[in-house]
């Protein structure tokens, strides 16, 4: 029997059974968020523009330049020695959209970190705790369908040249066809060790209809996303890079996928699925209301 692995964490980690009930958690709101006006979610739109890289491993993947897509999240785990266990998206100034699979037994002591292009450096990027995590309603996950959330962080992050937002697609925007960026500090190869740099390849969006034909068949359903050489394999997201951003350069970046599942790293006949982005704008907008999100 074949087996599958969720892309989440720097070992290879096991579906559970059964279906996650949809929860909502909670830590209490640091003074930043009891200060801020609640509804300022687009007054600074024409302040910012999201979706713009830095300009001047992965499998197969080759080392980004310093910041090159400083949307692009490190989620760690821990007090004292915290580890990196998934990756995310930084959509605006307080939420970063992630993997529910990442989250559903990491809800407490997150962190978020920016900026940290090279994990082994003592510089320690921006920093931020998640004070609320909201995974979708009908997640499920065994047959890891709606495998996305949301975080929210306890104070904003201030926009500068070096980090800004990913783009959000516009609700069922098409991707197919198109070749995408996927990016994260994950295992450089399947069995082997996570990355201390961040990583990229691309990777070519395929239909859902081709993706059926490949060893998942009917598991590929419409809120999936699939991306990857079929025939030859070689270029994927790996362990680790779960909740990391699969990215499509349409004069912004915009965020086509989130890193969800695969079997393997990088093997033919089994591109990765990501969890499709343009399926949950309505979702995601109406839990980000206080965020402040950047024009496209």
């Amino acid at each position: 029997m074949k087996s599958f692995v969720l892309c989440c964490a720097v070992v290879v980690c096991c579906l559970a059974l059964g279906v996650q009930a949809a929860y909502f958690y909670e830590r209490p709101a640091g003074p930043a968020f009891a200060e801020e006006d609640k509804g300022r979610a687009g007054r600074c739109a024409a302040q910012c523009f999201c979706g713009t890289p830095n300009v001047n491993r992965i499998v197969g993947g080759t080392q980004v330049r310093h910041n090159k897509y400083p949307w692009t999240a490190q989620l760690l785990k821990g007090r004292w020695h915290a580890r990196l266990f998934c990756g995310g998206s930084l959509i605006n100034d307080r939420y970063v959209l992630t993997a529910a699979h990442c989250v559903q037994n990491n809800r407490d002591q997150i962190t978020v970190r920016l900026l940290q292009l090279d994990r082994s450096s003592g510089d320690p990027g921006i920093t931020r705790k998640v004070i609320q995590t909201t995974i979708h309603p009908q997640y499920d996950q065994t047959r890891i369908i709606n495998d996305i959330a949301i975080l929210k962080l306890d104070s904003p992050v201030q926009f500068t040249s070096s980090v800004r937002p990913v783009c959000l697609p516009n609700i069922n925007h098409n991707f197919d066809n198109k070749d995408a960026i996927v990016a994260g500090w994950g295992l450089v190869k399947e069995g082997g060790v996570t990355s201390n740099y961040l990583q990229e390849a691309t990777v070519p969006i395929i239909s859902n209809r081709q993706c059926r034909e490949t060893r998942y068949k009917s598991k590929i359903t419409d809120v999936m996303l699939c991306a990857g050489l079929v025939k030859t394999g070689g270029k994927d997201a790996c362990q680790g890079d779960s909740g990391g951003p699969l990215i499509v350069n349409e004069g912004r970046f915009k965020l086509a996928g989130v890193v969800s599942f695969g079997y393997g790293c990088a093997q033919p006949d089994a591109p990765g699925v990501y969890t499709r982005v343009s399926k949950f704008i309505d979702w995601i907008k109406s839990n980000t209301r206080d965020g402040c999100y950047c024009s496209s």
